[in-house]
């Protein structure tokens, strides 16, 4: 099970600019920090300090937490921070992460042009098809996938090379459909919904 840390990033000087949460270990987050070229506050700040020939100080606060437990101390942190009138860089109220910020075009570049040419591991992968087993999509999250594929403009007048074409006739050999089944593509092809049984 995983542990999380909470720790803060200090001016030189010692004034608290940021609370935050990690599962990894402290230096290789503290690291990220100092590398990221994100356009988030916290960012900004530390290449600021960088530009002035400063490092920014990073110490622990709390380890051995729950995810749970390491959200509720960030978020209790971030408001006693504010309440005390610390200059804090936090964008958020604390345990989300960054999720409900929005991205600038230019972040969203930058994290895309860093994942180029990055594979993942077979562990990495592995995890990914456990997480994946038995997750079923809703009816309508299955009926949205639908609509979308068949509007998709990329499909439209597309025709599968020979080499595609036969992998897909040797994976379909000896494929029983149900009647059911049958019953389903036969109005799919129609591209409606095939009504109760």
């Amino acid at each position: 099970m995983k542990t999380f840390q909470i720790y803060c990033l200090k001016t030189p000087e010692g004034a608290i600019r940021y609370f935050g949460q990690t599962c990894q270990r402290l230096r290789a987050r503290f690291n990220k920090h100092l590398n990221t070229k994100l356009n988030i506050h916290v960012s900004n700040w530390i290449q600021e300090c960088l530009r002035d020939g400063k490092v920014p100080l990073c110490e622990l606060l709390m380890s051995g937490l729950t995810k749970e437990e390491a959200d509720q101390e960030e978020k209790a942190l971030i408001k006693w921070g504010k309440l005390k009138g610390l200059s804090l860089t936090n964008t958020t109220d604390g345990g989300d992460g960054m999720l409900g910020v929005p991205q600038s075009e230019a972040n969203r570049k930058a994290i895309s042009e860093r994942m180029i040419g990055k594979k993942k591991s077979p562990e990495s992968i592995e995890k990914m098809r456990l997480a994946l087993i038995g997750r079923k999509h809703s009816e309508a999250t299955r009926l949205k996938m639908s609509l979308a594929h068949r509007g998709n403009k990329y499909n439209l007048g597309k025709t599968a090379s020979e080499q595609t074409r036969k992998k897909r006739s040797m994976a379909l050999k000896g494929r029983v459909f149900t009647e059911e089944h049958r019953r389903q593509l036969k109005w799919s092809v129609c591209g409606r919904i095939a009504p109760a049984a």
